[in-house]
């Protein structure tokens, strides 16, 4: 890439799909219900996967929690049916479909459920979404993408095109 962009500054973003008064998520997911109240960060102590890319995206969440809550996450290697108390579980759920993901947060426990390692990070993206440093918004979450893949389009205009993209952008 090449050209010089440094005269050109942002000043505002519409995310087109995000709700106002609702958590911060874009792109919102298909299925959202909230429950108003958030749980305290420490409430989470650890997360469990049974297989490589489950335990990858636990190491993901816990690397972004301990960033925004301070509080560190542990491997816990409990993979029973039950939820321990201020567990995070990655569960394996075939019929959700490739890059989809179901992610319930609970008073005590929170589950992410996905059927790839893509569905897993984009539960782990959005459980961040919902994580401050007071705790974390409870809620159930269903999200499938609508096309066969994720991503944003972005449009960078050509050196003669520049003019009209500093008008767009303003």
């Amino acid at each position: 890439l090449e050209g010089d962009f440094s005269d050109i500054e942002i000043l505002s973003v519409e995310l087109y799909g995000a709700i106002e008064e609702q958590a911060d998520i874009f792109q919102m997911p298909e299925q959202a219900e909230f429950f108003g109240q958030r749980v305290k960060a420490e409430t989470f102590t650890c997360y469990c996967g049974s297989d490589k890319e489950q335990q990858q995206a636990g190491r993901i969440l816990a690397e972004k929690y301990e960033e925004i809550t301070g509080v560190a996450l542990r491997a816990c290697s409990e993979v029973n049916r039950e939820i321990p108390c201020g567990c995070i579980r990655f569960e394996a759920k075939t019929d959700i479909g490739p890059d989809g993901y179901d992610l319930e947060i609970a008073e005590k426990n929170a589950v992410i459920k996905a059927s790839n390692f893509r569905g897993f990070v984009c539960g782990v993206e959005c459980f961040i979404k919902l994580t401050s440093q007071e705790g974390v918004q409870t809620c159930k979450i269903s999200d499938r993408p609508a096309h066969p893949f994720r991503g944003v389009h972005l449009y960078i205009p050509a050196v003669h095109q520049m003019e009209f993209a500093r008008r767009l952008i303003k």
